[in-house]
């Protein structure tokens, strides 16, 4: 902690060293002086969702629930996918209001996380250049899910693609 405090002095603004130290006094459990570091370091760096997030959980660790609602989201606001905010105010909320407040945070947070997975391939069934464009969009995908709204005469085609292009491969077929 004496080489944060060394450079904190050295510069008061340095928000990464202000968050250093705030990093560590969370670590041994000096929540009081992890929220004023990271206070300090959002008047440098205003608006950082890096800050804001690690000082809602330091405010939620000192149970005060407000002001980790409150940072929680504005981070959402800012980055509206972090599912780490959305948990973070799920939970301060069910904490300070009950399962019902905290239900909604889950809920987005969950969609979110999962929506980052989402991809539409427009294209003809029986083209390989869709198969071949779908095997890109799928990069290293290990297991990936293939929902299919498709006609049931197709249905076979669109299997076969998928087999030749290798996006069958660890994949699961959903057909509606």
């Amino acid at each position: 902690i004496d080489d944060f405090t060394r450079l904190v002095k050295a510069n008061p603004e340095d928000a990464g060293a202000l968050a250093s130290r705030a990093q560590f006094y969370s670590q041994i459990g000096n929540h009081p002086a992890a929220i004023a570091d990271y206070t300090a370091g959002l008047k440098a760096k205003p608006g950082d969702v890096v800050l804001l997030i690690n000082r809602g959980v330091a405010y939620y660790r000192r149970r005060q629930m407000t002001e980790a609602i409150a940072d929680a989201s504005a981070v959402i606001a800012k980055q509206p996918t972090l599912i780490d905010a959305h948990f973070l105010r799920a939970v301060a909320k069910y904490q300070s209001q009950g399962a019902a407040a905290g239900r909604d945070d889950f809920d987005e947070a969950v969609f979110a996380k999962f929506q980052e997975h989402l991809h539409y391939i427009k294209g003809d069934y029986g083209d390989a250049a869709t198969h071949d464009a779908l095997r890109k969009e799928l990069g290293g995908a290990a297991h990936p899910l293939h929902y299919l709204a498709i006609p049931p005469s197709v249905f076979p085609r669109v299997i076969e693609g998928l087999g030749k292009s290798g996006c069958a491969e660890g994949a699961r077929v959903i057909v509606e």
